[in-house]
């Protein structure tokens, strides 16, 4: 059996590992910061898709209704974009994604309730 002096035996500048994993070398700073920084390999970019429609809800945003894909798949994409202080579009943080076969209950959806705002309540409420 090996006696504890013979486990760690050498200086901290050696190259070799000790013979029990706890005890190795933590890394430096610099080396964590390398390490940290490997460059990854990145796929496409996304896709940017088409705009179809841009409603403005003010003079610092609006709302964009996009067409488009991921991995093969079309989707419609309702995103809010705001104006920064330099004066670009950003896009915002409220983002809707809607599947294609979701698209026609959606719409119906929303046109029942069009319709349903654009009445008068009988209680006369709004």
């Amino acid at each position: 059996m090996a006696r504890s002096e013979d486990l760690f035996a050498g200086s901290e500048d050696d190259d070799v590992a000790p013979a029990w994993p706890w005890a190795r070398k933590r890394p430096t700073n610099t080396e964590k910061s390398t390490m940290n920084n490997k460059k990854r390999p990145r796929g496409p970019a996304p896709d940017p898709g088409v705009t179809v429609a841009t409603l403005p809800r003010g003079p610092k945003e609006e709302l964009r209704i996009v067409y488009k894909s991921f991995e093969g798949h079309p989707y419609t994409s309702l995103e809010t974009w705001t104006k920064n202080a330099k004066g670009d579009w950003c896009p915002g943080k409220g983002t809707v994604s809607i599947r294609n076969s979701e698209l026609a209950d959606v719409k119906f959806r929303l046109e029942h309730i069009h319709d349903n705002l654009a009445r008068p309540r009988p209680d006369g409420g709004k």
